[in-house]
């Protein structure tokens, strides 16, 4: 249901997760590394509200991130919803977010991107959910 681009920063790990037997992983000295969905069905649907959680260590420096970020485009333009900060907001502790998105379609697309500069600094995604309205 993922993919990601040929940085190849993102994986499925069992190294820290929320809930279940794996998260996705961000690692490696990435410059906006993308894990990006498949096309969400919102079955004729305009709103949906999307939850996940998300989790950054205590490594990511100063102007490094977990951004969150749709397209009602399938993919061809993005806009950034939420970004996860290192020296800035909370590390070593996973965050639940929860944000409602209005006038979209059925070529919703969601992805996270991170950017770091040593394999030692990681950030992980797990349990996103999609909810149609």
């Amino acid at each position: 249901m993922w993919t990601e681009d040929s940085q190849n920063d993102w994986s499925r790990s069992s190294e820290k997760v929320k809930s279940g037997s794996y998260a996705a992983r961000f690692r490696g000295s990435g410059t906006d590394s993308q894990l990006i969905s498949v096309p969400i069905n919102l079955q004729g649907k305009t709103s949906a509200t999307i939850t996940f959680y998300w989790y950054i260590n205590s490594g990511l420096d100063s102007g490094e991130y977990i951004a969150f970020d749709i397209s009602t485009d399938n993919g061809l333009t993005w806009t950034e919803k939420l970004r996860l900060k290192g020296n800035v907001d909370k590390e070593n502790s996973w965050l639940s977010t929860n944000t409602i998105l209005t006038e979209l379609n059925d070529n919703l697309k969601v992805r996270f991107r991170g950017r770091s500069n040593q394999s030692s600094e990681k950030g992980f995604v797990d349990l996103v959910k999609v909810v149609a309205q």
